[in-house]
């Protein structure tokens, strides 16, 4: 493999793409990137940030200061509009802290992520993911407060007016709401997010059944439109989206024949969501493909249970 070859294929294929496309490759056991591309610009994250929200949630529960089984009840007032499920059904549920992290992070929902907030505040989790190292990360609202922003709704909006501001807009994608800025929203750098993923599969941020926890959640993901979407069948991905008007993210930890391979993408501008995320899968498939070609060695790595390795 030749870091020109991979360069010039992503160069191509986000050539077309309006806006701005942030791109990291990082393969887990090396000290830095293979591949860089606006890596130290903010970002919105979108739902991205529900994968710093996982691993501080994890963190805590690995010290003994959260119980996984917890049972965490969901009233009407904690409904959260956008993505997920739990909006939809009946209220008085009542979910595990272990059940909310599986749906924020498999079905990206948002109202299992406000619950998660409720426990872990934004802030918390900011600050702990800067003692980590990831000091690009701001973590200001929580879902339903970005939400409330986007749509230039007030702070006391309620769920009603949310979801019937979501459904007026549609598919509509435009650039730079309050709530979506990559200066106040929640943001980070490609090249910190990618960082959390390379820490995690090297068990820096997690360890045993915590890390295998976080990876097998993420390994569940269900919006598979984006790095999965053109790998070869039972390629194995832990990953997290992030869709936010005209942004489109997806971070995520792809094996391959050559070993696991670190992919951060966002892009920033790009009106279609459709146009978006196939570019993203094809630069997905264009590092599989690299990476995957004989001059790649395989390299050795350790167990990850459910997740890539």
């Amino acid at each position: 493999m030749t870091t020109t070859t991979l360069e010039s294929r992503i160069d191509h294929l986000v050539a077309p793409l309006p806006g701005v496309t942030g791109v990291v490759v990082w393969r887990p056991h090396d000290q830095a990137p293979l591949l860089t591309r606006h890596a130290d610009r903010t970002f919105a994250l979108a739902s991205v940030v529900k994968l710093p929200l996982l691993l501080e949630t994890l963190r805590r529960a690995e010290r003994g200061a959260l119980d996984m089984g917890e049972r965490v009840r969901l009233d009407e007032a904690d409904r959260v509009a956008g993505s997920g499920v739990l909006h939809l059904l009946d209220g008085g549920l009542a979910p595990t802290l272990r059940d909310l992290l599986r749906l924020a992070l498999v079905v990206s929902d948002n109202m299992a992520t406000d619950a998660l907030f409720a426990r872990v505040p934004p802030s918390a989790v900011e600050t702990a993911m800067h003692a980590l190292g990831y000091t690009s990360l701001r973590v200001p609202h929580t879902i339903e407060a970005m939400l409330r922003s986007c749509a230039g709704l007030g702070d006391h909006a309620d769920y009603a007016a949310m979801r019937a501001r979501l459904k007026a807009a549609g598919s509509a994608r435009p650039s730079d709401p309050d709530g979506a800025s990559p200066t106040r929203g929640d943001r980070a750098t490609p090249l910190d997010v990618a960082r959390m993923l390379v820490d995690l599969h090297a068990g820096r941020v997690l360890g045993g059944p915590w890390r295998a926890l976080a990876l097998t959640i993420l390994g569940d993901c269900q919006t598979n439109g984006r790095i999965p979407a053109r790998l070869p069948e039972g390629t194995r991905v832990a990953h997290k989206t992030g869709t936010l008007r005209s942004r489109t993210n997806d971070v995520g930890i792809v094996a391959t024949p050559a070993g696991p391979v670190v992919l951060a993408l966002f892009q920033e501008g790009e009106p279609s969501e459709r146009r978006a995320s196939a570019a993203l899968a094809d630069v997905a498939l264009a590092v599989y493909e690299v990476m995957s070609a004989p001059s790649s060695p395989p390299r050795p790595t350790p167990d990850a249970g459910a997740a890539p390795a």
